[in-house]
């Protein structure tokens, strides 16, 4: 057998050694570029993402698109989006009385036609109005917007003063001079009015008379209830036309005073405390009537004449 010579094996051996180490180092190298590859795409896994919003409005700025304009668009858009869209559309209404005298049915008549409106059209003052056309004694309101679609309206109306009785029907008279249909409150005391007023008249509701002066009405009898001791009044008379109240007391004394602006009503208060205490006991004596319409003065009528005292009163005021 021929021996193969020892250089061409040994060449042979370094040819393939070659071309393994190469391959070799090829595979590392693409291992490696694998492991670099992959740890440089976890990196960058971690990072936070950022947008440059300046980036999309540099199209505005090129193309030269000033901003208000954009704020003027939007704003027109928005505007036309509440006008016509039915959000915000008046849907529920709830009322809630502060008191025993507004009518519950009447308010919510008064603001029926508010429904289906934008809630941003409907204001305090307008509300205020809308019950005051139907209920004069309505002395204020409150008025909270609740979105989307509902108002809710606290009502207060003015006190009670009197029981007062007008073309035979019972009503109760409040501070500011409306008239409220009602039976008789035993809290109340009974003013009799005289004037005339037209039976077909719808006064239910009305303001009728001047709460100027049913406030002095009022103001004279708590003046002298507090300043007399023991005084009982048995009944109360408002003329009208003639501006003055008439008080009729347990032992049929009248007393007459003016509430027009000639006389002011606390002088006449002082004028008959000071009778009272110096002069004569108005509640132990018997006199017919005390006049305390004018200035510094006081006219009075004894028992003794009774008789002309009476048909005089008579004469003047139909009583």
């Amino acid at each position: 057998m021929r021996e193969k010579p020892l250089s061409k094996i040994k060449l042979f051996t370094y040819f393939i050694k070659n071309k393994f180490s190469k391959k070799k180092k090829n595979n590392s190298k693409i291992i490696l570029n694998k492991i670099e590859s992959w740890s440089f795409t976890k990196k960058r896994s971690n990072f936070n993402i950022r947008i440059n919003y300046l980036e999309y409005f540099k199209f505005f700025k090129k193309n030269y698109i000033p901003y208000y304009l954009i704020l003027w668009i939007s704003i027109i858009f928005i505007t036309i989006f509440l006008v016509l869209w039915p959000i915000f559309t008046l849907k529920y209404i709830e009322i809630i009385k502060k008191d025993n005298i507004t009518n519950m049915n009447i308010a919510y008549k008064s603001v029926e036609n508010l429904r289906w409106e934008k809630l941003y059209k409907i204001n305090e003052l307008d509300v205020f109005n809308k019950f005051k056309n139907y209920q004069d004694n309505i002395k204020s309101i409150n008025l909270k917007i609740q979105l989307p679609n509902t108002i809710k309206i606290e009502a207060e109306s003015y006190k009670e003063v009197f029981n007062v009785m007008i073309n035979n029907n019972t009503y109760i008279l409040v501070e500011n001079g409306t008239v409220i249909p009602s039976q008789t409150s035993k809290s109340l005391k009974n003013l009799n009015v005289i004037m005339n007023i037209d039976k077909n008249k719808f006064i239910d509701y009305k303001q009728i008379f001047n709460p100027f002066y049913i406030e002095k009405i009022n103001n004279i009898i708590k003046k002298l209830e507090e300043n007399i001791i023991n005084i009982k009044i048995v009944n109360l008379y408002y003329y009208e036309n003639e501006r003055e109240l008439h008080i009729e007391i347990e032992n049929w004394n009248n007393l007459i005073f003016s509430i027009d602006d000639d006389i002011d009503t606390m002088e006449q208060i002082e004028k008959l405390v000071i009778f009272n205490k110096d002069y004569s006991s108005i509640i132990d004596n018997k006199i017919i009537y005390i006049d305390l319409r004018i200035k510094k003065k006081i006219f009075y009528c004894e028992a003794l004449l009774s008789k002309q005292c009476n048909k005089n009163i008579k004469s003047i005021y139909w009583k």
